[in-house]
């Protein structure tokens, strides 16, 4: 908009209005928010410009520039209409109206929104007798502290002790894996070993068993000992050579509780 009197150019103008076209068209693609536009300054540079058209595209250009300012007012209209249902209020409209008020008057409305709440608590004489017969029912601390036990002092178990326990064993792991597998290379120098038959041997019972079947995963997992199922779904046990690339694959093993390593 032309200042201190000076002549409206056409080049300035156009230049104008074409900025008017864009901002609108930003707002109609959400770009900018409507409000960003002042509606009266850029109708009043409308009419500053228009008696110097002269040119159908001049004019087309001022129609334009009126068609996307009044579909900006629509969507400032419509934002008014959805803010005004759901109780909004701009943040700086209330800070510029409470900049206006009086202490007397931020006092008074203070005074009608406040609403503390209250609690009130009321001994009455049921509750009292409540307490003292839950009080009177509770053993004296003195009588309680009499028969806490609080136990012996720390002090060294003997191997025996221990292994009764079941905190120590006889025989470390890397023992008992280097035993489990000396047994099976000695079981395989003939050939294939069946492998529910070779957990049962020397196993005392269940426990012995699932222990055997424990140790014995370990060796097949390093590559130490294969494993192979026949046509018939038995498992047989074997000592593979150290340059033995075979196929990797996870078989479960159920070791049924209850089964006799004898039968």
């Amino acid at each position: 908009m032309q200042r201190g009197g000076s002549k409206p150019r056409l080049s300035k103008g156009r230049r104008e209005i074409r900025e008017i076209i864009e901002t609108c068209k930003a707002v109609e693609e959400r770009r900018l928010n409507p409000f960003f536009i002042d509606i009266g300054n850029a109708i009043e540079i409308l009419r500053l410009y228009y008696p110097l058209w002269r040119s159908l595209e001049d004019f087309s250009m001022d129609a334009e520039a009126l068609k996307g300012l009044s579909r900006v007012l629509a969507l400032q209209n419509s934002q008014l209409l959805y803010r005004s249902t759901r109780l909004y209020a701009d943040p700086e409209i209330i800070s510029s109206r409470l900049k206006r008020l009086t202490t007397a008057k931020l006092a008074e409305i203070f005074l009608r929104a406040f609403h503390p709440a209250i609690e009130m608590e009321q001994i009455t004489g049921l509750i009292v007798l409540d307490a003292l017969s839950y009080w009177g029912q509770m053993t004296p601390y003195s009588w309680r502290s009499r028969s806490i036990s609080l136990g012996g002092g720390p002090r060294s178990l003997s191997m025996e002790e221990a292994e009764a326990m079941g905190i120590s064993g006889r025989k470390g792991f890397h023992e008992e894996l280097e035993e489990i597998e000396a047994e099976l290379r000695a079981a395989c120098l003939k050939g294939y070993v069946e492998y529910s038959r070779f957990i049962r041997l020397n196993a005392q019972g269940w426990a012995e068993m699932v222990e055997r079947a424990y140790l014995l995963s370990f060796l097949l997992n390093s590559g130490t000992a294969s494993l192979k199922r026949d046509e018939e779904g038995k498992l047989w046990l074997w000592i593979p050579s150290r340059d033995y690339r075979g196929e990797v694959e996870s078989v479960p093993i159920p070791v049924k509780a209850g089964d006799d390593p004898h039968g």
